[in-house]
């Protein structure tokens, strides 16, 4: 059985609460990132993910997304 631990991102990545979309959109593409951990003041207050991204660009993939 495998375990968490040799599966899990050993390297997350953070963004804070107040970070433009722009500079998520951009750290996500240069990276490939799928998910960011959001964060503040050392605090974890949620995780994004590049769907969450892309609703709020543009809600009209919204249903795109849901359907896929």
């Amino acid at each position: 059985m495998i375990e968490i631990s040799g599966i899990m991102s050993k390297y997350p990545v953070a963004v804070a609460m107040d970070d433009l979309l722009s500079k998520i959109k951009q750290l996500c593409d240069d990276k490939k990132l799928r998910h960011l951990l959001v964060v503040e003041d050392d605090e974890l207050f949620g995780l994004s993910s590049d769907r969450d991204l892309v609703r709020s660009i543009n809600p009209l993939a919204a249903s795109a997304i849901a359907t896929s």
